[in-house]
């Protein structure tokens, strides 16, 4: 859970670093009363590395976000290694949807509607009715998308396939499991 603290053996934290709202992701349409938050749901596996084991190993500090990431906590018994909990393909170990779109009623916090996105770092952008994220224009007065994200701009002449349009839905439903991720993986 997300207050579980670490362990030397490893502690599966999520949301993880990278998961739950995004650092200045939120923008607000005050017509509607609503509020749009991008967020990340990643597991992060973290943990406790004693300090002559740290000190010995010179890790230094890596500062990464998405692969392993050493901290040194100067003054603590422990140094801290986390990273993003990954299968064998790279790909996270929880299920998807791995990023979301929210919309919250400000009136009574709870969450309106939510559509399904990749991960990003990014933040919403909400203008005269249609919502911007993650290469995808929602119309909020018809609740669809009106674009979808495109590859053509990395792509060049090659033959690339766009993503699916991603239609803000209600938050209800099984999601399918993807992962191929063992518990032991934790302590890498």
């Amino acid at each position: 859970g997300l207050f579980t603290p670490p362990a030397l053996n490893g502690t599966l934290l999520f949301p993880g670093n990278v998961g739950g709202a995004n650092w200045g992701s939120a923008s607000y349409d005050a017509g509607r009363g609503l509020l749009f938050v991008a967020a990340n749901r990643l597991a992060t596996a973290v943990r406790l590395i004693p300090r002559a084991t740290y000190d010995a190993a010179n890790h230094g500090e890596t500062g990464e976000r998405w692969g392993q990431e050493y901290a040194a906590q100067k003054g603590a018994p422990f140094a801290m290694a986390r990273r993003t909990f990954l299968d064998p393909e790279g790909r996270p170990c929880n299920r998807e949807p791995w990023g979301a779109l929210a919309a919250i009623d400000v009136a009574t916090g709870k969450l309106k509607w939510e559509a399904p996105m990749l991960v990003s770092l990014g933040g919403p952008l909400a203008v005269n009715g249609v919502v911007f994220f993650g290469g995808t224009v929602f119309n909020l007065k018809q609740n669809s998308a009106l674009t979808q994200p495109t590859m053509a701009a990395s792509c060049g002449k090659r033959n690339c396939r766009s993503p699916p349009i991603r239609r803000p839905r209600p938050t209800s439903g099984a999601a399918k499991d993807t992962s191929s991720c063992a518990p032991e993986d934790m302590a890498k």
